[in-house]
């Protein structure tokens, strides 16, 4: 975390605009927003 790569820092300088705000993901590898 103290030396983010540029793919984390590209990804958050672009990012894509989203309704979501969260998400997980259950034991089965599902993601629910």
């Amino acid at each position: 975390m103290a030396n983010p790569s540029f793919t984390s820092i590209d990804a958050v300088v672009n990012f894509e605009p989203s309704s979501y705000l969260y998400y997980l993901h259950d034991n089965d590898g599902v993601i629910h927003y």
